[in-house]
């Protein structure tokens, strides 16, 4: 008996198979009692029959993808992977990059073309097991946030099982540990993208997102007499639309830094770190303020017909601000119709201009959840330069994101309600490649990364923006 890991695709076809045998049961059951289906039986065998259905198609994109996949990522479907270490990791004696450039046939004193291939095909094997683990640990994230409770981190760019996402094939994905290492950040990082977006796997070969949107729902009213017409409306619907978009960048660098770098971990981090790094940043930037033109998304404050509050104030202060952050909140949970999922984003120097209030007697108008409460504005978590710090007054958790514009109408940094299930991110699989050729003349080696990105705001309304003089740069902060 073989003690591989089953890959998705098995596990997948075993609970169709399992369900099947369920509904078989249901139905020879009641044919052997001689007896129609109970409403409980009938509802279950619909319930798994649809089961079956889902699966089958994510079976059948899942086998099609599979038999186009790199011959490296195919030829390593069968490698056994146990509790050794990765390939690829902190103690290891193996840069990534170097392998990435033997590879491609860069010519690098102590590293063949053969073996390094032979790792990274070993490596894509072991990202197939590793990184599905991690991605519900992913979507839970945004919860542990919101309530200040501290997750493990998780990479935004764990590889989905079974490489549905657009970008698979021919390209692999950075070492685990390195990716792990991303989380610390060297920049602002995509706190807006990881907390108030809901994450979707990127479709494979499309350039642009169409989601239906109903306009004009049905009718219904009082009958005003016996034999009366009924009220009747046909459903009239459009299509909601994002354009795919690319973000990436590249990095050179000398053979001579591959061949002779001393600790080929702290080498694979310099490669690549900063460029994750930027990247972040980069997609944080455009889901937030991206203009929708030259290339770029068109971010949460640039969509059209979103809610709007003015707050004008000359000498503002936090408690003045109030009635601007309630009144957000109203047109918030009015237009969308719904009042949970909210999240309040605002630029740090913003929060800690509020934490810093005062009320009549010296006392902080913004505490801790520990210390006794007096009309408090909000109540703080743990300071932090990013993500989650507190929640408002008003219920709504906060996200600290330096990513925020500071110029708008030259000093003015906006706060934004934005409802997370809303607003659809979708993003590709990571990808690396290196190419010698391109620096031949100089003995170096480019290394490239970049992914496709596309935003969705279902509803326009899903997003409130607050901008105005009283959100002036405030002094010192």
């Amino acid at each position: 008996m073989s003690d591989a890991a089953p890959t998705l695709l098995e596990t997948l076809v075993e609970k169709r198979s399992a369900l099947a045998d369920e509904a078989a049961t249901i139905l020879d059951t009641a044919s052997t009692e001689a007896r129609d289906l109970t409403v409980e039986e009938e509802a279950r065998a619909a319930e798994l029959n649809d089961e079956m259905r889902g699966l089958t198609k994510e079976i059948e994109l899942r086998e099609s993808i599979e038999r186009s996949r790199f011959a490296a990522a195919d030829a390593s479907k069968h490698v056994t992977i146990k509790s050794e270490p990765l390939t690829y990791n902190r103690s290891g004696s193996h840069s990534y990059f170097a392998d990435l450039a033997a590879m491609k046939g860069v010519q690098l004193r102590g590293v063949s073309q053969d073996e390094a291939t032979a790792r990274l095909q070993r490596h894509a094997a072991e990202v197939d097991v590793e990184m599905p683990k991690r991605h519900k640990a992913r979507e839970q994230r945004a919860e542990t946030e919101m309530r200040g409770i501290t997750g493990s981190e998780v990479s935004p760019f764990e590889k989905r099982a079974g490489s549905r996402t657009d970008g698979s094939g021919g390209y692999f994905v950075p070492p685990i540990y390195l990716i792990d290492d991303y989380i610390a950040l060297l920049r602002y990082g995509r706190p807006f993208v990881n907390a108030s977006t809901r994450s979707v796997p990127l479709p494979v070969g499309t350039d642009s997102i169409n989601i239906p949107k109903v306009t004009t729902g049905t009718l219904t009213g009082i009958q005003t007499a016996d034999n009366a017409a009924l009220s009747n409306q046909d459903i009239v619907d459009t299509q909601v639309t994002a354009p795919v978009k690319t973000i990436g960048g590249y990095y050179d660098i000398s053979i001579q830094a591959l061949e002779q770098s001393g600790v080929h971990q702290i080498l694979d981090q310099v490669i690549l770190q900063d460029l994750i790094a930027d990247y972040n940043l980069q997609v944080d930037t455009q889901v937030l303020n991206g203009s929708g033109s030259s290339g770029q998304i068109t971010g949460v404050l640039n969509v059209g017909s979103i809610n709007t509050v003015t707050y004008t104030d000359a000498s503002p202060t936090a408690p003045n601000l109030w009635s601007p952050l309630a009144k957000g909140l109203s047109q918030s949970v009015q237009n969308r119709k719904r009042g949970d999922g909210w999240k309040a984003v605002m630029h740090p120097r913003r929060w800690y201009w509020i934490m810093a209030a005062l009320d009549s007697s010296n006392r902080p108008l913004v505490v801790p959840s520990s210390m006794g409460q007096y009309n408090p504005l909000a109540e703080n978590a743990d300071p932090a330069a990013e993500g989650f710090v507190g929640n408002l007054a008003l219920g709504v958790p906060v996200i600290l994101d330096g990513n925020m514009p500071t110029t708008v109408s030259s000093n003015q940094d906006p706060i934004v309600y934005a409802r997370g299930d809303d607003l659809m991110f979708f993003e590709g699989e990571l990808r690396t490649d290196t190419f010698g050729e391109i620096l031949s003349a100089t003995a170096g080696v480019r290394f490239r990364v970049f992914n496709y990105v596309a935003l969705l705001p279902r509803y326009a309304t899903s997003i409130t923006s607050i901008t105005g003089t009283g959100l002036a740069a405030p002094s010192g902060f």
